[in-house]
């Protein structure tokens, strides 16, 4: 195999902090791309530029593979589209993409957490906007299809091994390449922070968590390989640093149980009893996904009661005396 270059492009993400990568693998003449960034006029004029600097352009790029469906990872997919480029995503993510397309009253409910937990009233009209904004971020198109359980992949002659690691979304994958030693990690594996897992509600799993834990141990026993992430610097150990997240989130599950007791208490109350009530809106979702996540996965182990009250839901440590 000729020895590809791999080129970061570091694309604004409007109205929020930092960037997010994207990397164009050039092989010869040939070129494919790794996410695309986020839609929008400023967006569009960095790609082109970008992409420029590398001899390249939107319409001579011979395919992008999104990593999974977030809108900063294939909010662009339409300008590649509308060049003739053939834009690739999982299955499962493909699906969920166009769910979301579709469905406007989605934000509400993604806001409100499906309105199953006990929420202070002006909590939905607040984070709401966050999601509506978002979607002004991702042009609709229709990415092919792949089954990323056929593991492998050509991306611009150069061959890639296609893992799924579900729990960041249900369809998200990591992108391997032995030979050069390195792995693009999408958001599964970032090098500064934890993602945000899914929630049940979102995901065809009864604990997103118990299925991103797994995840990292699919990528752990590829050995000391370098990661490069879709936010941040790259990781010179992916396999450490795939630990220090397992530890992170094992921590997280252990704080939010450390809160519990035989009592019954919402999602809401524990949020703020296991990591603080945080000030802005957004990062009080963020907080409340988190402890949701870990609650999903004590009841999935066993160790936590979740109880139903209409389509309400609190939670209690599970009594040992009565097992």
């Amino acid at each position: 195999m000729t020895i590809p270059r791999i080129h970061t492009i570091e694309m604004p993400m409007p109205g929020m902090l930092g960037n997010v990568n994207c990397y164009a693998v050039v092989n010869g003449s040939r070129a494919a791309l790794i996410d695309t960034g986020m839609a929008g006029p400023d967006c569009e004029t960095a790609i082109q530029k970008k992409l420029a600097e590398i001899g390249h352009s939107p319409g001579s790029i011979e395919m992008v593979f999104c990593t999974h469906y977030h809108p900063d990872h294939c909010g662009m997919g339409k300008v590649f589209e509308d060049n003739g480029v053939p834009l690739y995503m999982s299955k499962k993510d493909a699906a969920s993409l166009q769910r979301w397309l579709e469905s406007i009253p989605m934000d509400a409910q993604l806001a409100t957490f499906f309105g199953e937990h006990q929420l202070p009233e002006d909590f939905g009209e607040s984070v709401t906007p966050v999601f509506s904004y978002l979607r002004t971020l991702q042009q609709p198109c229709a990415p092919v299809a792949v089954d990323s359980s056929q593991r492998t992949i050509d991306l611009a002659g150069v061959p890639f091994e296609m893992i799924p690691t579900p729990g960041h979304t249900d369809g998200h994958v990591c992108l391997v390449q032995r030979e050069l030693n390195i792995v693009f990690t999408g958001d599964h594996i970032l090098p500064d922070s934890a993602v945000n897992i899914l929630i049940q509600e979102q995901s065809e799993h009864q604990s997103p968590l118990a299925v991103y834990l797994r995840s990292l141990e699919e990528i752990m026993i590829l050995g000391k390989m370098k990661g490069l992430p879709g936010h941040g610097v790259p990781i010179p150990d992916i396999r450490e640093r795939c630990s220090v997240l397992r530890d992170l989130h094992l921590q997280r599950v252990a704080q939010v149980r450390s809160v519990l007791c035989e009592e019954p208490f919402s999602a809401t109350d524990i949020s703020s009893r296991a990591f603080g009530r945080k000030r802005r809106a957004f990062s009080r979702w963020l907080g409340m996904a988190q402890t949701i996540s870990c609650l999903e996965y004590l009841v999935q182990h066993g160790e936590v009661q979740c109880h139903l009250q209409g389509n309400m839901r609190t939670y209690s440590l599970v009594d040992v005396k009565q097992i």
